[in-house]
């Protein structure tokens, strides 16, 4: 059995053999035994294999887009040990659970063990990858740092073209910093005709927003930049601003169309550019009543890779 592979499960009452990450055989543990764990692996129902007729319980098999992602780092030169491949599996598990998996477009977690891990959409590892220009400063497990004049991270996403769960009307934007900065540019976003991005904290101390408009910014008192940053449009022309699962604004400021910019981390097209250090972003619909349980999948995320 692969080591992370559901796939190479056998047929019922074919004989199996459990090995470790060395190819070690590990002893099953007999159905009724006083040690056995029944899993919860993330996809549904706990998978049984059989070891020579008696039955036993397979505990950790991986969500499949975990291990589409896992794959992907392999195949990029950037694999995963086992703890990380536990965190990021949980994350997933987590996302889906509370609903939140399928409303996304775009998920990145740039605080990854590796560069090359840091550029896959978790969402579809093989679309939309980062391309780092002009050299944005990567730092493991903790993101990338743009220099705030040209360097950013694109991802061929425009939201007019490639949204599908971005839509006028039902849409919403996150990142988090992990760096306290006033600045006057997002740490993630597209522009372009319409804006749809968050700056968690402006010259002025406060968060600002806007969401497929191009009219004046939704804005609420922050102090500071760090954690997870969101904009997020429900309902047509209800318009909040969240800051680690909670409101702290909303308008009604109507939706005039989706961005025909490039979405972008480290700033936003067409020439907004960031000097937080950024080690998240996403962005697909509103996700609504579904903000606190998104931030507290994330604040896992980081909490497990040691973002304070």
């Amino acid at each position: 059995m692969g080591r992370h592979d559901p796939g190479d499960v056998m047929a019922t009452g074919v004989p199996v053999i459990v090995v470790d990450e060395g190819g070690f055989p590990v002893t099953p543990v007999e159905s009724g035994g006083p040690l056995m764990t029944v899993a919860t692996n993330g996809i549904g129902a706990p998978i049984t294999l059989t070891d020579n007729g008696a039955p036993c319980v397979v505990q950790g098999l991986f969500d499949p887009a975990a291990v589409a992602l896992f794959d992907a780092w392999d195949t990029a030169g950037a694999p995963a040990d086992g703890a990380r491949q536990t965190l990021v599996n949980n994350t997933i598990v987590a996302l889906k659970a509370a609903g939140i998996w399928d409303e996304l477009d775009l998920l990145y977690f740039t605080a990854a063990h590796a560069a090359a891990a840091a550029h896959n959409n978790w969402k579809s590892p093989s679309t939309f990858t980062l391309t780092p220009t002009a050299a944005p400063a990567f730092v493991a497990n903790r993101g990338y740092t743009g220099n705030g004049t040209t360097s950013y991270l694109g991802t061929g996403y425009i939201p007019s073209t490639n949204g599908v769960k971005w839509l006028q009307s039902d849409a919403s934007v996150w990142s988090w910093s992990v760096t306290d900065v006033a600045s006057t540019s997002p740490d993630a976003g597209a522009g372009v005709t319409y804006v749809g991005a968050v700056n968690p904290r402006s010259a002025t101390n406060t968060i600002d927003a806007q969401l497929n408009r191009a009219t004046t910014a939704l804005t609420a008192a922050m102090a500071s930049s760090v954690g997870m940053s969101g904009v997020a449009r429900s309902a047509g022309p209800s318009e909040h601003i969240w800051k680690n699962g909670v409101s702290v604004a909303a308008g009604t400021a109507g939706p005039s169309g989706r961005p025909t910019g490039e979405f972008l981390l480290c700033g936003r097209t067409p020439s907004s550019f960031s000097t937080r250090q950024v080690a998240f972003a996403a962005a697909g619909s509103a996700c609504a009543g579904k903000e606190l349980a998104f931030y507290n999948a994330v604040r896992a995320y980081m909490t497990g890779v040691g973002v304070p």
